[in-house]
């Protein structure tokens, strides 16, 4: 049965208190873990299911939680971040309900129990922790709140701004997908790049999103196939064979050029060029417009379901 919390979307510091009473009561399987802070401030928090992590532009802490059995130092990583893009709500409560299923039902699942004892794994349920709760007044908002020098439209969209081939995706300040004046120039992208490059045994990390029902590969910035592009579509297709199984709908799979459009300074074409990622996925949840980035909330239990089983 899954816990009323995920009935319903939450802020940031919901998110936070269930993620802490998540970590209370895990016998150690859990850990909390500071990612970084925003511009305004705010903490980026993470949760580690077995290191801390960097800051955002408005100064909040990006926060994340770490969960694996001891012995984790010998580990590989799976790393995951959701909320990148400020209005994709589904994504953050996806990650809050992975999060709870694997330090609730692992000592019942035996999945769930080879996930957290195979790997070390970090959820950061909320990056772009500013853009997010902005999103309570401005719903529709997808950058960061960084201010522009020489525009008055602020913000960054921090799946632009990573440093491989960056520069040619958006170059307006005032568009949605502004890339930023220079690469990594958000504390966003930066303290979730100094994690992924830290933990030089990550063998897997997704970068969560809504919507369009689609599990994507490298690379995003040109159409050609990347060296291990057949293994990278057969995990899609595992993964996304999994969520049809566990009830959901079925998801297209593939590199990002191909499948969704050309896009430079992606996360996934960095994580899998520069740290050498081997298993990098930007995922897109549900649905396929119907409700777009307005999802129900009663979507929330069926999406993380559907998602956990394509992580196990």
């Amino acid at each position: 049965l899954a816990d009323p919390f995920h009935n319903s979307f939450h802020t940031t510091s919901e998110i936070n208190s269930f993620m802490d009473g998540l970590i209370a009561k895990s016998n150690g399987l859990a850990t909390s873990i500071t990612v970084g802070q925003t511009y305004q401030g705010k903490t980026i928090r993470g949760v580690k299911i077995t290191t801390p992590v960097g800051h955002t532009y408005q100064g909040k802490t990006i926060r994340g939680v770490k969960i694996t059995t001891p012995g984790g130092a010998n580990k590989r990583s799976f790393i995951m971040h959701a909320g990148i893009h400020a209005r994709e709500w589904i994504t953050v409560s996806t990650a809050a309900y992975l999060m709870d299923q694997l330090i609730t039902q692992s000592s019942s699942s035996p999945d769930l129990k080879l996930l957290v004892d195979t790997f070390e794994v970090i959820i950061i349920p909320v990056l772009n922790v500013d853009g997010y709760d902005y999103t309570r007044q401005n719903r529709m908002w997808r950058k960061n709140l960084q201010p522009n020098p020489d525009s008055s439209c602020i913000g960054i969209d921090l799946n632009r701004n990573w440093g491989y081939k960056w520069g040619s995706s958006g170059t307006d300040p005032c568009a949605v997908n502004y890339q930023g004046s220079s690469a990594f120039n958000t504390l966003e992208t930066k303290a979730v790049s100094k994690l992924l490059s830290k933990n030089n045994n990550t063998i897997a990390y997704i970068d969560l999103h809504s919507y369009s029902q689609l599990w994507m590969h490298p690379y995003g910035y040109t159409c050609s196939a990347p060296p291990d592009n057949d293994k990278l579509s057969e995990m899609g297709r595992i993964a996304t064979g999994a969520m049809v199984k566990a009830g959901g709908p079925q998801f297209k799979y593939g590199t990002f050029c191909n499948i969704i459009y050309p896009a430079s300074g992606s996360s996934i074409d960095w994580a899998y060029a520069v740290p050498k990622i081997k298993y990098p996925f930007a995922v897109e949840l549900k649905d396929t417009g119907n409700y777009g980035f307005i999802m129900p909330a009663s979507a929330i239990i069926p999406q993380g379901r559907e998602f956990t089983a394509a992580v196990v």
